[in-house]
């Protein structure tokens, strides 16, 4: 899998959960910039990730985040 998929899967998730489709995730971005995405919506997305990808995040994983990019980067080491 690629990171580009990992984004495109990301964003479909994050649309559902946020019941909304108008933005695409890109790596800048970050939780703020994108409306609706709160604590709460934020672990159910990471949750929604995990099981789309059959992976685990780590808390220490999820604190580290600081923009799209390392989720996305974070699914990929875990794939890989």
């Amino acid at each position: 899998m690629t990171k580009e998929q990992i984004r495109n899967e990301t964003t479909e998730i994050a649309k559902r959960v946020l019941k909304h489709g108008d933005f695409e995730l890109t790596d800048e971005m970050t939780v703020g910039d994108i409306k609706g995405w709160d604590s709460l919506s934020h672990m159910v997305i990471i949750s929604e990730v995990e099981k789309h990808f059959n992976i685990k995040l780590s808390f220490t994983d999820v604190l580290n985040f600081e923009n799209m990019a390392d989720l996305f980067n974070c699914v990929l080491s875990k794939l890989n």
